[in-house]
C-alpha cells in the first residue's frame, strides 16, 4: 500500500512500510499533505469533536464525579458493561470475584455496587474484577477489572466526560445533543416484536420467525467473494423488505459491531448483484434468482436493528453516547445506499432486578406457617 501496511499513532504517526531510502521525502511530503487534508470531515467529522483524556488532573476530576455518582446512587448515565463484543456461543455467565457464586446472565450496576457494599471506591473498581464464565463456572472466557467495565458520562466544569474501557474522552456538548436528536428520529415500534425470554438470541430468532410465518437468515452463511468468505444477511427477514438484526444490550462494544455489521449487510445488497445472487441460491424463500440482478429500487428495503433491552426507558434514551454515534454513522451510510432504518426495542424482564424475598427465620421448635 502507498502509505504502508500499518498505521497508527496519536501524537506522532507510526508508519510500516517498504521503501527505498530516496523514496522517503517523498512519502512524508505526502502524509504531511494528508494530515492537513480535510477530506476525513465527511464520513468522520465527529472526531472533532471527540477526544481522548490525558491530562491527569480532569482524569482524577472525572474520577471524583463517578465515585460521587456511584457512592450517590445516581447511576442514570452509568452503565456496567464487557469491554469486548462477547461470543454467546461459548460464555455462559458473569461472577463478581473468582468464586462461582451470584451468577448474572447480564451486568448491572445495581447489582455491582450491591456486591461493592457501600465501598464504591477508585481502588475498590481497579482491583476488583468480573469474570465471565463458560460451562456454568466450569471455564474462565474472560476477566476484566470493574473500572474497565463501567461506562458512563459525567459532566466536569460544563463538559462531558465519557468513560469507556478504562479511558476517559471529552465530547462537545452540543455535539452530543446532536447526535441523540437525530437518532431519535429512528426509534420505531414497526414490526412489532415479541417480549425476549429466551435461552438465547439464536431461539429467539427462530420463535419469532416462526410465529409470524418470517424468515429465518440467522447463522445461514452466504458464501460471496471468493476463497472461504461468507456472510450473514441478517437474522429474520419480514415482509415488505425488513432486514431485521437482532442484538442483546451488552454495551457499545456489541451494539457498534451490530450496527457495522448491518451497514456492510446493506451495502452488499444493494451494491453487489452477484451477492444477490448468492442470497437468492442459499436462502431461495427470501429472493428468486430471476430478481437478484437489478439494483433494489430506492426505499424498497429497510434494514431495522432490533436491541433487546431489559431498561424501562425509551431505547434511545438509555443508550449510552458511543452507541448513539455509531448508529447515527451507520444510519447515514445506509440512507445513502438507498434504504431505510428503524431502531425496534425488544422487551425483556432478563437482568432486570429482582424483587426482594422476605426471609421468616424461625426456631426448631417453631412449627412451619401451614401446619
Amino acid at each position: 500500500p502507498k502509505y504502508g501496511r500499518r498505521l497508527s499513532g496519536l501524537d506522532a504517526l507510526v508508519a510500516t512500510v517498504k521503501i527505498e531510502l530516496n523514496q522517503l521525502p517523498e512519502l512524508l511530503a505526502d502524509y504531511l499533505e494528508r494530515f492537513k487534508s480535510e477530506d476525513y470531515k465527511q464520513d468522520f467529522g465527529w472526531i472533532d469533536h471527540v477526544g481522548e483524556v490525558r491530562d491527569k488532573t480532569i482524569i482524577k476530576l472525572a474520577d471524583d464525579a463517578l465515585i460521587q455518582n456511584l457512592s450517590n446512587s445516581s447511576t442514570e448515565k452509568i452503565w456496567l458493561v464487557p469491554p469486548v463484543v462477547v461470543d454467546w456461543s461459548r460464555a455462559d455467565k458473569y461472577t463478581f470475584g473468582k468464586a462461582y457464586q451470584d451468577e448474572q446472565v447480564d451486568l448491572r450496576i445495581s447489582w455491582l455496587l450491591t456486591k461493592l457494599a457501600g465501598e464504591a471506591s477508585l481502588d475498590a473498581l481497579k482491583k476488583s474484577r468480573i469474570f465471565l464464565w463458560e460451562d456454568e463456572g466450569e471455564t474462565t472466557h474472560e476477566t476484566w477489572t470493574c473500572y474497565r467495565c463501567i461506562y458512563a458520562e459525567v459532566t466536569v466544569m460544563n463538559a462531558t466526560y465519557i468513560l469507556t474501557d478504562g479511558k476517559w474522552y471529552r465530547v462537545n456538548q452540543d455535539f452530543v445533543t446532536e447526535v441523540r436528536a437525530e437518532i431519535s428520529k429512528l426509534a420505531s415500534t414497526d414490526p412489532a416484536l415479541p417480549k425476549y425470554s429466551d435461552k438465547d438470541e439464536e431461539t429467539y430468532n427462530k420463535r419469532v420467525a416462526s410465529e409470524k410465518g418470517w424468515i429465518v437468515a440467522d447463522r445461514k452463511l452466504v458464501a460471496f467473494g471468493g476463497k472461504n468468505s461468507k456472510f450473514e444477511m441478517c437474522d429474520i427477514v419480514a415482509p415488505l423488505g425488513d432486514m431485521i438484526h437482532v442484538k442483546k444490550y451488552a454495551g457499545s462494544a456489541p451494539l457498534s459491531h451490530l450496527f457495522n455489521q448491518g451497514t456492510h449487510a446493506a451495502e452488499l445488497w444493494v451494491g453487489q448483484p452477484e451477492f444477490r445472487l448468492a442470497v437468492a441460491s442459499a436462502i431461495p424463500q427470501i429472493l428468486a434468482a430471476s430478481e437478484a440482478q437489478p439494483r433494489p429500487v430506492e426505499d424498497a428495503y429497510r434494514t431495522v436493528f432490533a436491541i433487546i433491552s431489559n431498561s424501562n426507558k425509551p431505547l434511545i434514551d438509555s443508550l449510552p453516547f458511543f452507541s448513539c454515534l455509531s448508529l447515527r454513522n451507520a444510519s447515514r451510510t445506509i440512507r445513502r445506499l438507498g434504504m431505510r432504518v428503524a431502531v425496534v426495542k425488544v422487551d425483556s424482564d432478563q437482568g432486570k432486578p429482582r424483587a426482594p424475598t422476605r426471609v421468616v427465620r424461625r426456631s426448631r421448635d417453631t412449627p412451619p406457617a401451614d401446619a
